[in-house]
């Protein structure tokens, strides 16, 4: 690799070659090194999944939390390579700084994951109306000591394995990844699955003492290095021993007031069972799901759908699991009714506290659970097969939920529906209580089924909000018909009647809501790819607190950390002493391709989530696919590199590159949902490595465009790449999808990146003529 000549002689040269190494004592050695950067990647991957779900779970599995943490995650690494860097140039220093820092991360390690779940009672704040940046303030604080010493130890370990070696630091940045793509692979298949989020980060704490132990100096000898290694596997089976115990304790803090019966890790997230006062609570992700004392809403969502229909037979529930609204199908009389939800949690773990009549409902021959998405439910049935679709899903709060409010699956559902078949849905509100958010909210759903069926009808009740229907649905606010047919039924209930229906759809208030949103001529129906419901969702929570002076203000907030970041950016380019020619111009496109990449990422992630499922349990996957691009990248451009010059045209065409594959993930993001699953995530994942790839391959591209030596240099890109990566996440999360959609976002990237080639084509000219 060509280097630009060394303007600073103690970082590199000869006096980088005679130094010791940090790991084991061996002059020149660089196996302890990079086997330390494969297990700080490593660990930083099963941490940073811990740290997406435990935060998440504190802001109720808001897909905003997927933002506030990498943007923590990358800009608190950025500081940490940054002192790393400052640390690793002090000979004094140096040999004792990388045991050091694994021992800081393992000890931090389980002290962050009871600090995120204690955050929720100490902070005070309700997760489901925190903003994004208090979202971020509270993933910095949570993240800082853990992202600082795993982000210091990459100089630190870099530089002990460069020896004055060129091509060193790259290996190194490629040894990182690939332990991180290890750690991917590790949440993906074995800690999600079959183990505790407590037990991975135990065994995180243990890689990380163990690491530890194997970059004791050599002087240590081979005693200490056991006893040390013993040591951490002793605290590590006793973690994993009173895992259960430890779960039980920490998450009763997100709970208040209440007694934790039970809690699993599943691959859609965190499941807890609570309760209080005597009643049960079933939480996912810290959002309620339902209590076993709330049957009024359950009566008023069955019976309003089941009586609009003249002769209800076939009957599909999305959501809601063994309970309420499936008890009381059943009390009509139907045929078949089918109740689908994704994750069989609810019902493993909640049936010993279901009550009687649900687990009676269950023994009934009519009904039936399926676990699966409840969309690929839906298009894998026979077309007008279905009398009544009755939604039973939480409101649109997050990523998640919102696909249950789209055109599309709205479409899908009235492609399974008779002709007259009956579409139902409930939206949470306070009766009488209509704010602009909630104004807004109301109109765009109801613009989404009328763009569906053609027709859609509202009421307002007491407990269930407002409740939407669609092709024969309400019966035309017929409710004299309603209660007939109620009445002919026999129907027996405790909270509706007749009287509900003649009094309730007498109501004008929810028609005349429902005439006024659609008049607006300006609104726009939901759709997967561009989430409305979530995002109007989160602003009638934010109104609700802001008129109670508990607003976030959010983008007046996120300018001032804009300008803070850029600041900090300038700041350091001139600190790590990158002010020749290229520097400016070669970390600008550096930071371009990290928050390129983590846009298209979590574009990506997301646009997976809206047609499949959830996120959280494909976060390690997808974060594994990209780590896999990226040492294949680094790979490909350290070869590349090695024996010519030209870094900086190299790079230029790196970045020119991925602005195509940037604008390819935009415009394919919308038709890969159409595939099958298997293929639809494997053309998610092989874009997402595509991203990985050229942000790997700019790389060593840049740190042959930069002044100084080979391991300052590394540093000094790959912290503008974790900067870049941080600023990219927030914009991603926090502006970009809500304000323009999912695609919009991975083609905003593109711009991005093709603003990053022009200073890069422009100095590249510069040298072609004057050299």
């Amino acid at each position: 690799m060509n280097m630009e000549p060394n303007d600073d002689p103690s970082a590199g040269g000869k006096a980088a070659g005679e130094r010791s190494d940090a790991c084991g004592g061996r002059k020149g050695g660089a196996s302890a090194p990079l086997a330390g950067l494969f297990a700080t990647g490593l660990v930083s991957a099963v941490a940073q999944v811990a740290a997406l779900r435990e935060i998440g779970v504190s802001f109720n599995g808001s897909e905003i939390v997927i933002g506030s943490v990498l943007a923590a995650w990358f800009a608190l690494s950025a500081l940490g390579v940054a002192a790393g860097g400052k640390l690793a140039a002090r000979p004094g220093i140096a040999p004792h700084l990388p045991p050091i820092l694994f021992c800081v991360a393992a000890l931090t390690l389980p002290g962050f994951m009871a600090a995120a779940r204690l955050m929720p009672t100490a902070s005070g704040l309700p997760g489901e109306a925190v903003g994004f940046p208090l979202a971020l303030l509270a993933s910095c604080l949570l993240l800082a000591p853990v992202c600082l010493p795993l982000g210091a130890l990459f100089p630190a370990l870099a530089n002990a394995a460069s020896g004055g070696n060129g091509e060193a630091p790259v290996r190194a940045y490629m040894t990182e990844a690939a332990g991180f793509l290890g750690g991917g692979l590790l949440v993906s298949f074995l800690f999600i699955p079959l183990l505790s989020q407590s037990i991975a980060v135990a065994a995180s704490s243990f890689a990380c003492f163990a690491a530890a132990a194997a970059c004791l100096r050599k002087p240590a000898g081979l005693p200490a290095k056991a006893l040390a290694g013993a040591a951490a596997l002793a605290l590590c089976a006793a973690a994993a021993a009173f895992s259960g115990h430890f779960d039980r304790w920490s998450r009763a803090f997100k709970h208040p007031g209440e007694a934790v019966l039970k809690t699993a890790d599943t691959r859609f997230g965190v499941f807890t069972v609570t309760s209080a006062g005597g009643q049960t609570n079933f939480y996912c992700n810290g959002g309620l799901l339902w209590n076993s004392d709330d049957p009024a809403r359950a009566e008023e969502i069955a019976h309003a759908a089941l009586c609009s229909h003249p002769n209800p037979s076939n009957v599909l529930i999305v959501g809601g699991g063994p309970r309420g609204v499936l008890r009381e199908a059943l009390k009509h009389p139907v045929a078949s009714v089918e109740c689908v939800d994704i994750d069989p949690a609810p019902v493993t773990m909640g049936m010993e506290f279901l009550g009687r009549m649900d687990r009676s409902a269950l023994d009934d021959k009519r009904a039936s659970l399926v676990f699966g998405d409840a969309r690929r439910r839906l298009r894998s049935l026979a077309p007008a097969s279905l009398d009544v679709v009755i939604v039973d899903a939480p409101e649109p709060s997050t990523g998640f939920l919102n696909r249950f409010y789209t055109v599309e699956f709205f479409d899908e559902a009235r492609r399974a529906m008779k002709e007259d078949g009956v579409f139902a849905i409930a939206l949470q509100g306070t009766p009488g209580y209509a704010p602009d958010a909630l104004r807004s909210l109301f109109g765009t759903v109801a613009a989404s089924l009328n763009r569906a069926f053609g027709n859609a009808a509202a009421v307002r009740s007491d407990h269930a909000g407002w409740i939407f229907a669609a092709g024969g649905g309400l019966g035309g606010f017929n409710p004299e018909a309603m209660a007939s047919r109620f009445h002919a039924r026999s129907i027996s209930s405790e909270f509706t009647g007749p009287r509900f229906f003649r009094t309730v759809f007498a109501r004008k208030d929810a028609a005349v809501l429902l005439a006024e949103s659609l008049a607006d001529a300006e609104i726009e129906p939901n759709r997967d790819l561009k989430p409305l419901c979530y995002v109007m969702q989160f602003a009638f929570h934010d109104s609700m607190f802001a008129e109670a002076g508990g607003g976030t203000g959010r983008y007046s907030v996120l300018v001032v950390l804009g300008l803070a970041f850029a600041v900090v950016l300038v700041a350091f380019i001139r600190w790590a002493g990158m002010t020749g020619a290229a520097g400016p111009a070669v970390l600008f496109a550096v930071l371009a391709a990290g928050a390129a990449s983590m846009t298209v990422e979590i574009a990506l992630l997301l646009a997976f989530q809206a047609g499949f499922g959830y996120a959280w349990g494909y976060a390690g996957l997808f974060a594994a696919a990209f780590m896999l691009g990226t040492v294949l990248g680094s790979a490909a451009g350290m070869a590349h590199v090695r024996g010519s010059g030209g870094g900086i045209p190299k790079l230029c065409a790196a970045v020119s590159a991925f602005a195509v594959l940037s604008l390819a993930s935009a415009s394919a993001a919308g038709k890969v949902l159409g595939l099958p699953a298997p293929v639809s995530l494997a053309a998610f994942l092989a874009l997402t490595a595509g991203a990985g790839f050229f942000t790997g391959i700019a790389f060593p591209f840049a740190v042959s465009a930069v002044r100084g030596s080979a391991a300052r240099g590394a540093s000094a890109v790959y912290a503008a790449d974790l900067a870049g990566s941080a600023a990219g996440s927030a914009a991603a999360t926090a502006v970009l999808i809500p304000s323009f959609g999912i695609a919009e976002s991975a083609g905003a990237a593109a711009i991005l990146l093709a603003a990053a080639t022009v200073p890069l084509a422009v100095l590249s000219a510069f040298r072609a003529r004057t050299q």
